[in-house]
Protein backbone atom coordinates (compact mmCIF):
# COMPACT_ATOMS: atom_id res chain seq x y z
CA UNK A 1 0.00 0.00 0.00
CA UNK A 2 1.22 3.50 -0.82
CA UNK A 3 -0.27 6.97 -0.26
CA UNK A 4 0.85 10.06 -2.17
CA UNK A 5 0.37 13.80 -1.54
CA UNK A 6 1.36 16.33 -4.19
CA UNK A 7 0.61 19.98 -3.45
CA UNK A 8 1.29 22.36 -6.33
CA UNK A 9 0.91 26.07 -6.96
CA UNK A 10 0.38 26.95 -10.62
CA UNK A 11 1.16 30.57 -11.57
CA UNK A 12 -0.51 32.08 -14.64
CA UNK A 13 -2.78 29.07 -15.02
CA UNK A 14 -5.59 31.03 -16.67
CA UNK A 15 -3.91 34.29 -17.84
CA UNK A 16 -6.89 36.47 -16.91
CA UNK A 17 -6.21 40.02 -18.29
CA UNK A 18 -8.83 41.59 -15.97
CA UNK A 19 -7.72 40.05 -12.65
CA UNK A 20 -4.14 38.71 -12.68
CA UNK A 21 -4.47 37.57 -9.04
CA UNK A 22 -7.06 35.01 -10.17
CA UNK A 23 -4.39 33.37 -12.34
CA UNK A 24 -2.79 31.58 -9.38
CA UNK A 25 -4.36 28.22 -8.57
CA UNK A 26 -3.46 25.81 -5.78
CA UNK A 27 -3.83 22.11 -6.58
CA UNK A 28 -3.50 19.49 -3.85
CA UNK A 29 -3.26 16.05 -5.39
CA UNK A 30 -3.81 12.98 -3.24
CA UNK A 31 -3.68 9.37 -4.33
CA UNK A 32 -2.94 5.84 -3.37
CA UNK A 33 -2.17 2.37 -4.59
CA UNK A 34 -3.20 -0.96 -3.07
CA UNK A 35 -1.81 -4.33 -4.12
CA UNK A 36 -4.66 -6.75 -4.86
CA UNK A 37 -2.66 -9.78 -5.99
CA UNK A 38 1.06 -10.45 -6.32
CA UNK A 39 1.39 -8.45 -9.56
CA UNK A 40 -1.92 -6.52 -9.72
CA UNK A 41 -2.67 -3.20 -8.02
CA UNK A 42 -5.57 -0.74 -7.87
CA UNK A 43 -4.79 2.98 -7.87
CA UNK A 44 -6.84 6.14 -7.41
CA UNK A 45 -6.12 9.88 -7.34
CA UNK A 46 -8.00 13.13 -6.80
CA UNK A 47 -6.78 16.71 -7.35
CA UNK A 48 -9.14 19.41 -6.05
CA UNK A 49 -8.31 23.02 -6.94
CA UNK A 50 -8.38 26.10 -4.71
CA UNK A 51 -7.56 29.79 -4.90
CA UNK A 52 -10.00 30.63 -7.69
CA UNK A 53 -13.54 29.89 -8.69
CA UNK A 54 -13.99 26.32 -9.95
CA UNK A 55 -13.27 25.83 -13.63
CA UNK A 56 -14.98 22.72 -14.88
CA UNK A 57 -14.44 19.53 -12.94
CA UNK A 58 -11.63 18.51 -10.59
CA UNK A 59 -9.29 15.76 -11.71
CA UNK A 60 -10.16 12.26 -10.46
CA UNK A 61 -8.95 8.91 -11.75
CA UNK A 62 -9.04 5.21 -10.93
CA UNK A 63 -6.84 2.52 -12.44
CA UNK A 64 -5.93 -1.14 -12.43
CA UNK A 65 -2.26 -2.01 -12.93
CA UNK A 66 -0.52 -5.24 -13.95
CA UNK A 67 3.21 -5.66 -13.42
CA UNK A 68 4.91 -7.96 -15.89
CA UNK A 69 8.68 -8.17 -15.50
CA UNK A 70 9.99 -4.61 -15.54
CA UNK A 71 6.85 -3.27 -17.23
CA UNK A 72 3.67 -1.94 -15.62
CA UNK A 73 0.53 -1.86 -17.77
CA UNK A 74 -2.21 0.45 -16.52
CA UNK A 75 -5.84 0.76 -17.63
CA UNK A 76 -7.43 3.92 -16.20
CA UNK A 77 -10.52 6.07 -16.32
CA UNK A 78 -10.33 9.79 -15.55
CA UNK A 79 -12.53 12.89 -15.42
CA UNK A 80 -10.02 14.81 -17.57
CA UNK A 81 -7.47 14.17 -20.28
CA UNK A 82 -4.97 16.44 -18.48
CA UNK A 83 -1.38 15.22 -18.13
CA UNK A 84 0.40 18.21 -16.50
CA UNK A 85 -0.26 20.20 -13.31
CA UNK A 86 -1.02 23.29 -15.43
CA UNK A 87 -3.72 21.42 -17.34
CA UNK A 88 -5.16 19.98 -14.12
CA UNK A 89 -5.20 23.48 -12.55
CA UNK A 90 -7.24 24.83 -15.48
CA UNK A 91 -9.82 22.09 -14.93
CA UNK A 92 -11.62 19.67 -17.14
CA UNK A 93 -14.89 19.82 -18.98
CA UNK A 94 -17.88 20.73 -16.79
CA UNK A 95 -20.01 17.93 -18.26
CA UNK A 96 -18.24 15.25 -16.14
CA UNK A 97 -17.33 12.99 -19.05
CA UNK A 98 -14.93 10.19 -18.15
CA UNK A 99 -12.05 9.23 -20.44
CA UNK A 100 -10.49 5.79 -20.84
CA UNK A 101 -6.69 5.61 -20.93
CA UNK A 102 -3.82 3.15 -21.11
CA UNK A 103 -0.25 3.64 -19.86
CA UNK A 104 2.87 1.54 -20.09
CA UNK A 105 5.87 2.24 -17.90
CA UNK A 106 9.23 0.50 -17.66
CA UNK A 107 11.56 0.22 -14.67
CA UNK A 108 15.21 -0.05 -15.65
CA UNK A 109 17.25 -1.88 -13.02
Amino acid sequence: MAVYAEPAWVHLARRDPVDPAADDILVFGIGGRVRIWKSVSAAAEFSPRGGAEPLGTSHAAVAIEKQLGGHVFQLNVSTTQATTMGQIARGGAADRDWSLGFNISRKFF
